[in-house]
C-alpha cells in the first residue's frame, strides 16, 4: 500500500510477478497524485499455457501436451518399441500442468533373445546363446563332428546360397539353429600282390555297416592274411566296425604252395618224385 499526503505524487510500483501467470494491467489506473480518497488497485492476470513434450524415442513423433497452468495433465500410454522393454520416464509426470515448458523422455530396457541350438552329436564353441536388437552383427561358428563333413545350419536368418547364419544388429525375435552334416567318405585302397578278389568295397564312411574283408586268391599261394588297419593279429582278418574313420590301406600277403610231381614207370626202373614250389622250373 502506498499512503501519502493528498497531492503529493505517487511512484507507481513495479509490476508484480505470479507463478503461472502474466501480468495484465490494473484495473484502474494509478494515479499520478494521491487522490482525496482511499482507494483500492487490483491486478489482472492472464493464465500461462505451457507444454509437456513427451520424447518416445520409438521413431514415432513426440507427445506434446499444451495446457492452462494449474490444469490437471493426463498421461498418456506407455509407448513400445520394437526390441525393447518400456523402462520408465526419465522424470516424474507431474499431475498438474507446471509453470514451465518441460520434456520427459522415455526409458528403454533391450528384450533378450535365446539362442539355442541342435548340434547333432556335433560341438562348437564360441556362439552366443542370446543376443538383443544392440548386439552388433555376428556369424555364427560352424561346429565339428567326428567323420562328418559340416553340411550348413537350418533355422532363422539362412543365407541360402552359403548355409551360413549372419545375425544381423536390428534383428530381434528367438532363435533355434540345427546342425545338418554329410558323412566323410574314406578310401580303401588294396595291393592284392598278384592275387584276386571281388565284393570288397574301396570306400566306406562312418555309417557303413560292420563289415569284413572277402580274402583274395592266388594261384599256387595261400592266403596268409592282410596286413593295414583294424588287423586281427591272430586271424590275420580285418573287421571295420560301424563308426570307424580314415583312409585305410590293405596288403595281401602269401606263402607259395609246393607240389609235388610222382612218377608211375610202369614196371621202370623207379624215378624219385619231385617236390618244388609252385612256378620254379622242374
Amino acid at each position: 500500500p502506498i499512503t501519502q499526503n493528498y497531492g503529493t505524487a505517487v511512484s507507481a510500483p513495479v509490476d508484480p510477478t505470479k507463478t503461472g501467470y502474466t501480468f495484465a494491467g490494473w484495473d484502474k489506473e494509478v494515479p499520478s497524485i494521491m487522490p482525496a480518497e482511499n482507494m483500492t488497485i487490483t491486478a489482472k492476470w492472464t493464465v500461462e499455457q505451457h507444454k509437456v513434450t513427451f520424447v518416445l524415442g520409438n521413431g514415432e513423433d513426440d507427445i506434446v501436451i499444451s495446457q492452462n497452468y494449474g490444469t490437471a495433465i493426463t498421461a498418456p500410454d506407455n509407448p513400445t518399441r520394437t526390441g525393447y522393454t518400456f523402462a520408465g520416464w526419465d522424470k516424474v509426470i507431474p499431475s498438474i500442468m507446471p509453470a514451465e515448458d518441460i520434456t520427459i523422455t522415455a526409458k528403454w530396457t533391450p528384450i533378450t533373445y535365446s539362442i539355442s541350438y541342435d548340434l547333432a552329436d556335433g560341438s562348437v564353441s564360441g556362439n552366443p546363446d542370446s543376443y538383443t536388437i544392440e548386439t552388433n552383427t555376428f556369424t555364427l561358428i560352424n561346429p565339428t563332428r567326428t567323420g562328418y563333413t559340416f553340411a550348413g545350419w537350418t533355422g532363422t536368418g539362412l543365407d541360402g546360397a552359403t548355409t551360413d547364419v549372419e545375425v544381423e544388429q536390428g534383428s530381434t525375435g528367438n532363435r533355434s539353429y540345427k546342425a545338418t552334416w554329410t558323412p566323410i567318405t574314406y578310401s580303401i585302397s588294396y595291393n592284392l600282390a598278384g592275387g584276386s578278389v571281388s565284393g570288397n568295397p574301396d570306400s566306406y564312411t562312418i555309417e557303413t555297416d560292420t563289415f569284413i574283408l572277402v580274402n583274395p586268391t592266388r594261384t599256387g599261394y595261400t592266403f596268409i592274411g592282410w596286413t593295414g588297419t583294424d588287423l586281427d593279429e591272430a586271424t590275420m582278418t580285418v573287421t571295420i566296425s560301424k563308426g570307424s574313420i580314415g583312409d585305410r590301406s590293405y596288403t595281401a600277403t602269401w606263402k607259395v604252395n609246393q607240389y609235388t610231381i610222382t612218377f608211375n614207370t610202369n614196371g621202370g626202373s623207379a624215378i624219385d618224385p619231385i617236390t618244388q614250389n609252385y612256378g620254379t622250373a622242374v
